[in-house]
C-alpha cells in the first residue's frame, strides 16, 4: 500500500530544504508557516535557539493530532518550503510514524548548544547505514547527555530525519518483537550498540528499508495486524510485474479481470471459484517467487480491495517484511496465484535469505492445499517399479499439503476416506484406468442408454468422472483434488480427451492469464478445468505393443521416471545366501545392454521373496516369463541375462528332431531352449540365483539334473 509511505519522500525532501536554508532560512521559513493556531514550538525558545530536531519532532506531534490541524500545517510547511508531493494529507494511515505529545518535542529548553543540535541533524542526513564512523558516534553520545533526550526520543526524531538507515527504539514498534538485544527502549545507549542492535533488527528484513520495518513492528505490536491463526498464500511473479509490487506494495492477479473488460457474471466467477483473491485477510502472508527457484520477497497482507470488489483493479495491499531476490531451497508452483501449503512454507524457510524473517511468522496452522505439486504429472517406468503406489503416495501429498517423502502408512490409512465419489461429490481422490475402447463419453460426458422402471430403454446425458471431480474442485476451490489416471497410455488419448489437451495445460486453467473454456458438444455447457485439480498419470515405457504417449499430451505433464531400485529396504539382501539386491542389480545392467533401459525388472518383483520357495515362484511364475516377453523367446539372450545359472537349458535334437533336419526342414544349428519343469530342483537351489552375479558362487555345481537331463537326448 503506497499510501502508508507517502510521508517519507514528503520528510526527506523537507530535511533536505532544511539543510540547505540551514538556522537563518529554518527561523524565516517557520514565521510564515500556518500553524493552524498552534504554538510555534521550534521558535519556543527565541529565534536563535531554532533547531532541526524539535522542528521534525513537533510536526510528528502534529500529525498525531487533530486531522484538520494536521491538513493546514502540513500543506502550508508543503507550500513555505517548495516541497512537491503526492502526500495525501486527509489520509491517516499515511501518517504511521512516532507522534510524540506536545509537551516533549523540545531539545533545547534546557540549554543545550544548538550547533550539536544542528550537527546531529546533518550527520543524521548523511548518514547510509554502511559505517559506523566515530563522527555520528561522539555527536549520538553527547546528543544522548542533554537533559529530557532519551533513546526513545532521539531515534525517533532521526528516523523521521532519515527513515531509510534509522529505526526508532520505542516500546510502540520494534522492540516489542525482541528481535534485537532488547524488547524494551533503555534510557541511554551507545552509539555502538544502537548501530549494532539495529544491523541484527534488519537482518530479519532483507532488502528492507527502516521504514517497512517500523511500520510491520508498529502493526503488529499494536494487533492492527494479527499474528496468529493467518493463512498463507503464494503468487508467481515476472519482472516486470514485481517491480510494479515494489513500487506499490500491493499483489493482484495479473490475469482475467485485471486488463480486460469483464463480462457480466463470467470474469468474476472464475476469479473466486479458481483463483481465491477474495480470501487474504490483513495479517495474512504472501509469498512471492519468479518460477520455481527463484524468491522475490514476502509481503503482510494490510488490506484486500478484492474482498469487496472482485473486479478488475482490485488489489491485495501489503507491508513488505522481505525484498530479497534468492534462489529458493525447493520448487515452487507455477500458478499465479494459490493458497500456499507448508512444501511452500519450507521452500522459503530453508533458504538462507527468508530463514530470519519466515521465524517471526506463523507456520501455517493444520493442512492446506497443497502449493509445491505440478498440476499435471506422468509417473513412468519398467512394470514393477511402485508407479500405481507412487500416484497415490502423491495423491495424498497434495491432499495433505506436504512433501511426498513426507507421506506416512497412517496419511495413506485415510485414503479410503477421500475417495472421491462420483454421486455424492464427496471425497478428492478419484483413480480410473485407461484402455483401448475408453471413450470421450466415457470421461467427459456422453449420452448413454438407461433402463427404465418398466424395462423400457431410455437415453440419458450422463457426465463422465473428469467432469464430475471437475465440478467438485470447482464448487470448492479452497480444496485440492487428485484425479488419478493409471495406464494413461493406453488409451486412444485424442478420442478420449478431445478439446481437453488444451484446457488441461497449467496456464490455460481459470484464473491463469490464459485461461480457456470451452462449449462442451453434449450438454453445451461451458467449461473449464480449475486450478484446485491435479492429475497424476502412470505409464508402462515396457510394453511396445502400445502407441507412444501422444506428443500434445507429453508436453502438457511434468514426467516423474521411475526405475528399478536394487537397493529397497523391502529387498532382502540374504535370502539362503542369495543378496537379492545385488542379483537385482546384475540382472538389470543386463538387460539393459542387450536390450533397453526401458525394459527393466522393477524391485517390487522382490518385495514378498522371504525364504528360496518364493523366490523360486517369483522367478518361475514372474521374472522369467517377462524376460521372454522382452526378448521376443529369444533364450540365447535370456541365458545370458541369468548368467550362469541352469533354468534355461539348451535341448539337444531327438530322433525326430533329427529326421526333420535330414529332410531339410530344420537348420542343424538349430538349438532349443526349456525352461526347467517346476519340479526341477534347480528353482530351490540357492546356489542357481548366486551364479546371476558371481560366476565363481560354486564349481561344478552348474550341472543339470536327471529331471532336466530328461528334457533332452543323453549327453554321455
Amino acid at each position: 500500500m503506497k499510501q502508508l509511505f507517502q510521508w517519507v519522500p514528503w520528510f526527506e525532501a523537507l530535511a533536505k530544504q532544511v539543510g540547505q536554508v540551514r538556522h537563518s532560512g529554518l527561523v524565516e521559513r517557520v514565521k510564515r508557516v500556518d500553524w493552524a493556531g498552534l504554538r510555534c514550538a521550534v521558535l519556543d525558545q527565541g529565534d536563535e535557539r531554532a533547531d532541526p530536531l524539535t522542528f521534525f519532532y513537533h510536526l510528528a506531534a502534529i500529525a498525531g493530532g487533530k486531522p484538520e490541524k494536521r491538513r493546514t500545517v502540513y500543506a502550508s510547511i508543503s507550500k513555505v518550503f517548495g516541497i512537491e508531493s503526492d502526500l495525501d494529507h486527509s489520509f491517516s494511515d499515511g501518517f504511521i510514524f512516532p507522534t510524540p505529545p506536545g509537551v516533549t518535542v523540545m531539545f533545547n529548553n534546557t540549554g543545550a548548544d544548538p550547533q550539536l543540535l544542528w550537527n546531529m541533524f546533518d550527520r543524521a542526513r548523511a548518514f547510509d547505514g554502511t559505517s559506523d564512523d566515530s563522527a555520528i558516534a561522539n555527536t549520538f553520545d553527547s546528543t544522548l547527555q542533554i537533559r529530557g533526550v532519551g533513546v526513545a526520543k532521539l531515534t525517533q526524531v532521526l528516523f523521521l530525519i532519515n527513515p531509510k538507515e534509522f529505526l526508532p527504539f520505542d516500546r510502540a514498534a520494534v522492540l516489542p518483537l525482541g528481535i534485537g538485544g532488547s524488547d524494551a527502549p533503555r534510557a541511554k545507549i551507545s552509539w555502538a550498540e544502537y548501530y549494532r542492535e539495529t544491523d541484527k533488527i534488519r537482518s530479519a528484513f532483507p532488502s528492507c528499508e527502516c521504514y517497512d520495518v517500523n511500520i510491520i513492528g508498529y502493526l503488529w505490536t499494536k494487533g492492527t495486524l494479527p499474528r496468529e491463526g493467518n493463512r498463507w498464500y503464494q503468487i508467481s511473479a515476472t519482472e516486470e510485474s514485481w517491480l510494479d509490487f515494489l513500487d506499490n506494495n500491493w499483489v493482484y492477479h495479473a490475469g482475467q479481470g485485471d486488463n480486460r473488460s469483464a463480462t457480466e457474471g463470467d470474469v468474476p466467477l472464475i476469479l473466486k471459484l479458481a483463483s481465491p483473491l477474495d480470501k487474504p485477510k490483513a495479517g495474512d502472508v504472501i509469498l512471492v517467487h519468479s518460477g520455481k527457484r527463484e524468491g522475490r520477497g514476502i509481503g503482510i497482507v494490510y488490506r484486500n480491495d478484492y474482498s469487496e470488489l472482485l473486479q478488475q483493479n482490485g488489489r491485495i495491499h501489503v507491508v513488505w517484511v522481505n525484498k530479497k531476490r534468492a534462489i529458493l531451497a525447493a520448487n515452487m508452483p507455477t500458478v499465479r496465484f494459490s493458497r500456499a501449503g507448508r512444501g511452500s512454507y519450507a521452500a522459503f524457510a530453508k533458504s538462507v535469505a527468508y530463514s530470519a524473517t519466515m521465524d517471526l511468522l506463523p507456520q501455517p496452522d493444520g493442512p492446506t492445499p497443497s502449493a509445491v505439486h505440478e498440476l499435471n504429472q506422468i509417473l513412468y517406468g519398467p512394470p514393477g517399479t511402485g508407479k500405481t503406489y507412487g500416484t497415490t503416495t502423491r495423491a495424498m501429498a497434495i491432499v495433505k499439503g506436504i512433501e511426498v517423502d513426507e507421506v506416512t502408512e497412517e496419511h495413506r490409512a485415510e485414503l479410503r476416506r477421500l475417495r472421491f465419489d462420483p454421486e455424492s461429490k464427496t471425497g478428492q481422490i478419484a483413480m480410473v484406468t485407461f484402455h483401448q475402447s475408453y471413450s470421450y463419453e466415457d470421461f467427459v460426458e456422453g449420452i448413454r442408454p438407461r433402463l427404465a422402471k418398466e424395462g423400457d430403454i431410455g437415453y440419458e446425458l450422463r457426465p463422465g468422472i473428469f467432469k464430475r471431480i471437475v465440478d467438485a474442485a470447482l464448487n470448492d476451490p479452497d480444496l485440492p483434488y487428485v484425479l488419478i489416471i493409471d495406464e494413461i497410455n493406453r488409451g486412444n488419448i485424442p478420442k478420449i480427451l478431445g478439446e481437453l489437451i488444451t484446457l488441461i495445460e497449467p496456464s490455460r486453467r481459470l484464473g491463469e492469464e490464459e485461461a480457456t473454456k470451452v462449449t462442451l458438444p453434449y450438454s453445451g455447457d461451458s467449461f473449464g478445468v480449475p486450478r484446485n485439480l491435479h492429475i497424476i498419470g502412470t505409464m508402462n515405457t515396457a510394453d511396445r505393443s502400445i502407441l507412444p504417449l501422444d506428443t500434445a499430451l507429453r508436453r502438457r505433464f511434468d514426467h516423474v521416471e521411475m526405475m528399478p531400485d536394487p537397493d529397497h529396504q523391502l529387498i532382502a539382501n540374504d535370502i539362503a545366501g542369495v543378496d537379492l539386491r545385488k542379483m537385482l542389480k546384475v540382472i538389470n545392467d543386463r538387460i539393459s545392454l542387450l536390450l533397453d533401459r526401458e525394459r527393466q525388472i522393477g524391485h517390487t518383483y522382490l518385495f514378498r521373496v522371504n525364504d528360496i520357495e518364493s523366490l523360486a515362484a517369483t522367478f518361475r511364475k514372474s521374472i522369467v516369463p517377462l524376460l521372454a516377453e522382452y526378448f521376443y523367446d529369444d533364450w540365447s539372450k535370456i541365458r545370458l541375462v541369468l548368467g550362469g545359472s541352469a533354468f534355461v537349458v539348451e535341448k539337444r535334437e531327438g530322433e525326430q528332431e533329427l529326421s526333420l533336419v535330414d529332410e531339410g526342414l530344420l537348420d542343424p544349428d538349430t538349438t532349443i531352449h526349456e525352461v526347467l519343469p517346476a519340479t526341477a530342483t534347480e528353482w530351490r537351489d540357492p546356489v542357481q540365483y548366486q551364479l546371476i552375479y558371481d560366476e565363481s558362487a560354486s564349481v561344478g555345481r552348474n550341472q543339470p539334473t536327471e529331471e532336466s537331463r530328461d528334457l533332452g537326448a543323453d549327453q554321455s
